[in-house]
């Protein structure tokens, strides 16, 4: 459960968080019904806006808004018949698997084994009922593992993972222009982040990465050489994808908790790369730390008692 949109610490307010939510629920259920319990840990922040930007399109009623039920299956249940949330679900794990996949090309084989131990099953079963899918992310795996191999531009590596992901969920729905094009930029945006944030990973592992650059073996060393470059990269994405945003408003609660969420990890995320902070968001590494400050809570609590 992670990503680079953070809604909780976006600016939403209540009914905005509610209604993220509602959708974000929707994919960890179905991703349960489909996978079991270990696939709710594959619930991701990106599928979840992408959905909604689907929903805004179709103009379909929101997801039911449930309590978190974390060994219940009683709100699961109540997605069995979800058959666009299903395939959702199936476009995560054939993601995943090509993650997976990846991970082995690139010479991790111990994590890919790992991590197939948990959901080759269900990878398997997400392509063989969504072919189309699961072509389109195999070729586009291998073009952008073939692109950065021959030291492709990096413009040209991020075309190819942007249309991947707009195609596929043109595959789910046949969205028009404005709607294809805000998932491209947002996606290209996701994975701009993605490589900068492993950047220090991918050079002790020997892992391909477009930002790589010989003279820089550490990510504050090619920070120090190239952030003017970053910051107007992600401002001319920014822009890009602001104008998508405001060409598709709405008066919806999807919309107005949209437009906050990644307004916020526009304006925050890569400044905050350069800052060395963590930018991404772990739900189980967030379930500790209000755990920690519950406790601390308590114990503030009991002092001012005595």
């Amino acid at each position: 459960m992670f990503g680079y949109f953070r809604p909780n610490s976006a600016p939403l307010t209540g009914k905005n968080l509610k209604t993220f939510n509602a959708y974000y629920c929707r994919l960890c259920y179905c991703l349960w019904n489909l996978g079991g319990q270990s696939a709710r840990a594959l619930t991701t922040f990106d599928v979840t806006i992408y959905s909604m930007i689907i929903n805004l399109f179709m103009k379909e009623p929101a997801p039911p808004k449930l309590n978190c039920q974390r060994i219940k299956k009683e709100n699961m249940r109540k997605f069995s018949d979800d058959n666009f949330g299903h395939r959702l679900a199936s476009l995560s794990f054939i993601a995943f698997g090509e993650k997976i996949r990846d991970d082995e090309i690139d010479g991790n084989k111990m994590r890919a084994r790992f991590m197939n131990l948990f959901y080759k099953k269900a990878v398997k079963k997400a392509k063989d009922e969504e072919p189309a899918l699961a072509k389109i992310a195999f070729e586009a795996t291998e073009k952008i593992n073939e692109l950065q191999k021959n030291n492709g531009e990096l413009d040209c590596i991020l075309d190819v993972y942007g249309k991947m992901t707009a195609d596929s969920f043109y595959q789910l729905c046949p969205i028009d222009k404005p709607y294809y094009e805000l998932i491209y930029y947002l996606s290209i945006w996701t994975f701009y982040v993605d490589m900068l944030c492993d950047y220090n990973d991918d050079v002790k592992e020997g892992a391909p990465n477009s930002f790589y650059q010989r003279e820089c073996p550490t990510i504050d060393s090619y920070f120090n050489k190239n952030w003017h470059f970053l910051l107007s990269k992600n401002q001319s994405l920014s822009n890009k994808i602001h104008s998508l945003l405001l060409e598709i408003q709405d008066d919806s609660q999807e919309w107005v908790a949209l437009y906050k969420i990644i307004s916020y990890a526009l304006n925050t995320v890569v400044q905050g790369i350069l800052l060395g902070k963590d930018v991404t968001f772990h739900y189980f590494r967030e379930l500790f730390n209000n755990c920690q400050r519950n406790k601390e809570n308590k114990k503030i609590a009991r002092r001012e008692k005595k």
